[in-house]
């Protein structure tokens, strides 16, 4: 398998795929969550290998991506601004855990 970190869509792909996605069109998601889940997953793992695989916050951090999708503006990579959501959901979450 590839390595996620350095596989590169075109930024453009993705542009076109967050449009559609927020236009209602399902394959669009379904195709721009396919392209980066490795990625996402891969993060996730890096930042903590024990527990974020078994608690599922790559799932979540995909949650937060969808609802948010109409938020991406465009201005960075959409890789980029989902590696930043990742970090903080991962954060937000490691806040939330009782010690």
């Amino acid at each position: 398998m590839d390595n996620p970190f350095q596989i590169n869509y075109p930024d453009q792909r993705d542009a076109e795929l967050v449009k559609l996605a927020t236009g209602g069109d399902k394959r669009a998601l379904q195709n721009l969550v396919t392209r980066h889940q490795v990625f996402v997953y891969n993060t996730c793992s890096e930042n903590d290998p024990k527990t974020l695989k078994m608690r599922g916050l790559d799932a979540g951090v995909f949650i937060k991506a969808i609802t948010s999708l109409a938020k991406f503006e465009g201005k960075s990579k959409f890789r980029t601004w989902l590696y930043r959501i990742t970090v903080n959901h991962f954060l937000n979450t490691k806040k939330r855990k009782p010690n």
